[in-house]
């Protein structure tokens, strides 16, 4: 991960915290869940999650409108699985499933979730493992196409 790109995270970091600490509802922070995607994608594709940030449509935050192509559809993937997650009632709404933790571990370029996750971290886990896994069937982007929104 290169110097812009951390910065560009640990001011995501900080921006998570910030806006949690105004939520009504008490949470039990772990920073490390905020790593977790990222750190799959190293795994899996050898390069970071932060990658697919801003690409299209749905990579990044928010997300709306057509997929733009292949790796867009896998991040609108993603936040339809995290969406799933909180309305099954598995996880908290945002910034929650961004904060909740688990572990997962990474095997020669393949990433596992561990059998003894439960209810939330399960749930993201596999989420994070779908989305990279969709990753993995594209070239790594050297460009972020912009979302064509339809008006």
């Amino acid at each position: 991960m290169n110097h812009l790109q951390s910065i560009i995270l640990l001011f995501f970091i900080c921006t998570i915290i910030i806006k949690n600490c105004k939520s009504e509802y008490p949470v039990n922070v772990s920073v490390k869940a905020l790593w977790n995607l990222n750190m799959m994608a190293e795994c899996e594709l050898g390069y970071s999650a932060i990658t697919y940030n801003n690409y299209g449509c749905w990579c990044g935050a928010g997300g709306s409108g057509t997929p733009i192509d292949g790796i867009d559809e896998c991040c609108m993937m993603h936040d339809e699985c995290y969406d799933a997650a909180i309305d099954r009632k598995i996880c908290y709404d945002v910034p929650y499933e961004y904060l909740d933790d688990y572990s997962w571990d990474c095997n020669n370029h393949v990433a596992y979730c561990k059998p003894n996750l439960t209810g939330c971290g399960k749930a993201l886990c596999n989420c994070d493992k779908i989305v990279v896994d969709c990753w993995r069937k594209f070239e790594k982007p050297n460009k972020k196409p912009p979302c064509k929104k339809d008006f």
